[in-house]
């Protein structure tokens, strides 16, 4: 249950980390460097905490299946 609720997890970040990177897209060229350095450390946020929940769940999973998901694509 726990690795299920880790995978929401990471789902709800990264659609929030594509949703802040539309927005810096969309505002790079009229915002100034200080707006554009507190969206950067937000990004930088939560690619962190991708990554730990990535690792989280890494833990979850069995050998056996990361093989047998490797063999299937």
């Amino acid at each position: 249950m726990e690795l299920d609720c880790l995978k929401r997890k990471r789902v709800a970040f990264k659609l929030s980390t594509t949703k802040l990177l539309k927005r810096i897209d969309e505002s790079k060229d009229s915002v100034d460097s200080s707006e554009l350095d507190d969206l950067l450390n937000l990004l930088q946020g939560k690619i962190g905490s991708i990554k730990i929940l990535d690792d989280q769940i890494v833990d979850f999973i069995d050998v056996n299946d990361i093989e047998a998901e490797i063999e299937r694509s």
